[in-house]
């Protein structure tokens, strides 16, 4: 399953918060645009294209979803469409959002890197926190990994 970029996830995230959503809810919205833009990129389908929501609701159905996991979903991805519609919106200063923008991390060597070389820790460690709470790990694997995160850093 691809992640979501970095750039999208923050973004995202502050917008969902700008949008009082709380925060315990804000790992299921972020597992619920993942497993979208997966969709997206697995079934062919545009993925700030709201067409292509109504698809991924009658899959979520076929796997049996609950109603109330399918009404999680829905918000999550409309609140997701009205980031894209804001960034399209901008003004010439902020560069709009694109298709190019949900690209994976890209590979070298069989391992995954940011496109990005300089990206700060504080990001990355931003990043593990928001992936640990998404797959919903216990606090003790993020205080481990964070630990073996900072030895590698220094």
């Amino acid at each position: 399953m691809e992640k979501i970029p970095p750039n999208i996830q923050m973004l995202y995230i502050d917008f969902l918060k700008k949008n009082e959503i709380p925060s315990d809810k804000i790992p299921s919205y972020l597992k619920w645009l993942r497993y979208y833009l997966d969709y997206c990129t697995k079934y062919n389908h545009l993925k700030s294209d709201p067409e292509s929501l109504n698809a991924f609701i009658i899959k979520l159905r076929e796997k049996n979803q609950t109603e109330q996991q399918i009404n999680q979903t829905r918000q999550s991805i409309w609140l997701f469409f009205t980031l894209v519609e804001i960034y399209k919106n901008k003004d010439s200063q902020s560069p709009p959002l694109t298709e190019s923008d949900f690209k994976p991390a890209v590979e070298n060597s069989g391992n995954k890197i940011a496109a990005s070389k300089n990206q700060s820790w504080q990001k990355e460690f931003h990043i593990l926190k928001n992936e640990i709470q998404l797959r919903q790990y216990s606090p003790r694997t993020l205080k481990t990994y964070t630990h073996w995160v900072r030895k590698f850093q220094a």
